[in-house]
C-alpha cells in the first residue's frame, strides 16, 4: 500500500463520516420541524391541562417544558397515523404523575417513627358508649315504671297504702 492510497483512503473515510453527519443533521432538523409543526398549535391546550393538574402557574410551565423535552426525545417512536395530541397529553400526564409519586414518597411519614402519635388511648366515652348508656337508662326507667305499677297493684290487692307494701 503506497502513501497515496493511504491518503486517499483517509480523506474518503472522513468525507463519508462528514456526509453521514450532514445527513443526520438534515434528518434531525426535519424531525425537529415536524415536531414543532405538530406541537405549537397544542401549546395552549397542554398548558391548560398542566395548570389543571398542578394548580400552579410556574409548575405548569415546568411540566409543559419537561413534556416537550421528553416528547422530542421520543418523537421517533410516534406513529404518524395516530393521534399526536393524545400521545403528547399522555406524556404530560405521565410526567406529572411521576413527579407527584416522588413528592409523595418524600412526604411519607412512618407512624413508627412517631410513637406519641400511636398512643390513641382516650378516656372519654365513644359514641357507642353514649348510646349504650342512654339505652340502659331508658330500660331502667321502663323497669322502674313497671315495678311501680306492680307495687301499686299489690298495695291495692292487700288493701294498704302505697308506701306500706
Amino acid at each position: 500500500m503506497s502513501g497515496g492510497e493511504a491518503l486517499l483512503g483517509g480523506p474518503m473515510h472522513i468525507r463519508d463520516s462528514s456526509q453521514r453527519e450532514a445527513s443526520d443533521n438534515v434528518a434531525s432538523a426535519k424531525r425537529s420541524a415536524d415536531f414543532e409543526r405538530l406541537v405549537l398549535p397544542l401549546l395552549p391546550s397542554l398548558y391548560n391541562h398542566a395548570s389543571w393538574l398542578t394548580r400552579n402557574h410556574a409548575e405548569a410551565e415546568d411540566l409543559v417544558q419537561e413534556t416537550f423535552s421528553k416528547a422530542l426525545r421520543a418523537f421517533d417512536s410516534f406513529e404518524v397515523s395516530t393521534n399526536f395530541k393524545a400521545w403528547i397529553i399522555r406524556i404530560l400526564r405521565n410526567t406529572f404523575l411521576t413527579s407527584r409519586t416522588g413528592i409523595a414518597t418524600s412526604r411519607t411519614v412512618f407512624l413508627e417513627d412517631h410513637p406519641h402519635v400511636l398512643d390513641t388511648t382516650d378516656a372519654s366515652p365513644t359514641p357507642e358508649d353514649n348510646l349504650i348508656r342512654l339505652d340502659n337508662q331508658a330500660a331502667l326507667q321502663r323497669a322502674l315504671g313497671a315495678a311501680g305499677t306492680a307495687l301499686a297493684r299489690s298495695a291495692s290487692f292487700v288493701r294498704c297504702g302505697r308506701g306500706e307494701v
